[in-house]
């Protein structure tokens, strides 16, 4: 078996970065940015770029539906799916079972 070594958190790979650092990466939490303030590194949030947000909701759809195709005793061609979410995951999650053939609802906190 393959040793791994552990990096340690998020916050203390923090520490190590110098001022004049840039940080690229997904969410981080309000403690994490506070400190990437405190310690003059620019951070970019790469999920609010939408290509790039875009490219992350297309394998967690394909994801949803490889569980499906695998959890599930019957096809996914004509059974009824319910998405709860109508975001960037949602929408991709919803075209893809769609476009597995299934009949696909979606509920959303709004209709916009």
């Amino acid at each position: 078996m393959a040793h791994r070594r552990s990096l340690g958190t998020i916050a203390a790979a923090l520490d190590l970065l110098h001022s004049d650092s840039i940080l690229f990466g997904g969410c981080l939490s309000a403690a994490n940015k506070e400190k990437t303030v405190r310690r003059g590194v620019r951070y970019s949030n790469l999920m609010e770029y939408e290509p790039m947000a875009l490219l992350n909701a297309i394998p967690t759809a394909e994801g949803a539906l490889c569980l499906a195709l695998e959890r599930t005793p019957y096809t996914i061609s004509g059974a009824a799916v319910t998405v709860l979410g109508f975001g960037r995951v949602g929408q991709a999650t919803a075209r893809l079972f769609q476009a597995a053939g299934a009949r696909v609802q979606v509920l959303a906190r709004s209709e916009e």
